[in-house]
């Protein structure tokens, strides 16, 4: 059975995101768009802890874009139960077939203050166990001046690891970075 890749973009949507919601939803768009060709599908899941959204758009050469209006940055951020709960999705086959490979992009800026079933080290060990069987390699972009240390820390290689500015400017040059280097691995 042929592979089905997935482009995953896990996107912190909590209330200090906020000034950042717009262009980070214009630039995952463009991101999405310019996929088509490399990935069958694509999922946004935007969070806080308060609630999570999410867009998934099985075909990604039939995209329409995502509307900003659809989410609400407030709130505080549960990174951890958010990668948590979706890194247990990939892992368990019950939401994606078992031939589905993940690309994921977390997009944070870089705190967690509010997860209450995942930490650190589970994180670690999810993540460890996405790679090694193959569901799921892990990429992150944050503010975190120590991001290679903090990509490291979550048990991703810490060449996967993206730091940005907290500027619309930051976030957006950072997702098309983000999305050019996943875009140059999966071609080579």
């Amino acid at each position: 059975m042929e592979s089905q890749r997935i482009l995953s973009i896990l996107c912190d949507c909590s209330g200090s995101m906020t000034g950042l919601k717009s262009t980070m939803i214009e630039s995952i768009n463009e991101a999405l768009r310019h996929s088509a060709e490399h990935f069958a599908s694509g999922l946004l899941i935007m969070f806080n802890s308060q609630n999570q959204k999410e867009v998934f758009v099985p075909d990604l050469s039939h995209f329409t874009p995502i509307n900003p209006e659809k989410f609400d940055c407030d709130h505080c951020s549960d990174l951890y139960d958010a990668v948590g709960e979706f890194l247990t999705d990939i892992t368990s086959g019950n939401r994606f077939p078992d031939s589905a490979l993940h690309e994921v992009l977390i997009i944070s800026d870089g705190s967690d203050n509010s997860s209450k079933k995942f930490n650190r080290t589970t994180i670690r060990n999810l993540i460890e166990k996405a790679r090694e069987s193959g569901r799921a390699e892990v990429y992150l972009m944050t503010t975190s001046g120590e991001f290679r240390q903090e990509a490291e820390s979550l048990g991703m290689d810490p060449k996967h690891a993206i730091h940005y500015s907290f500027t619309p400017e930051g976030i957006k040059h950072a997702i098309g970075k983000g999305a050019d280097y996943l875009l140059a691995k999966i071609a080579s």
